[in-house]
């Protein structure tokens, strides 16, 4: 994610779950088939918290950069487990671990 003349961007990674370990990925599917669309929004209303104020300690640099490989790895039961994990990712990163997740899950709901 970065930050251009007061416009936030972030990258779109072109294989999303590269960003994830296997452990992450089952327990997105989990969340998918037992919470469905409530848990997707659960978490969507979480990436609407985010303070813009902490766009200001952005790591100078990281333009055009994706996640790192692997570098979401938890394991949750519930969309709020997920949700506060998310919360904690370096605000490097915040941005778009949200945007994935969702992204993910999203498409994860529509398949079932």
């Amino acid at each position: 994610m970065w930050i251009d003349d007061g416009v936030i961007s972030t990258y779109s990674p072109p294989e999303p779950t590269a960003c994830m370990s296997e452990k992450m990925l089952a327990a997105l599917t989990r969340i998918a088939r037992s919470e469905g669309k409530a848990g997707a929004d659960f978490i969507f209303n979480g990436w609407n918290e985010i303070d813009a104020a902490d766009f200001a300690s952005l790591t100078p640099g990281l333009d055009f950069q994706p996640l790192p490989e692997r570098y979401l790895d938890g394991d949750f039961a519930t969309s709020a487990e997920l949700r506060e994990y998310l919360s904690a990712v370096h605000i490097d990163w915040r941005h778009d671990a949200f945007e994935v997740v969702i992204n993910l899950l999203d498409s994860m709901i529509e398949e079932s």
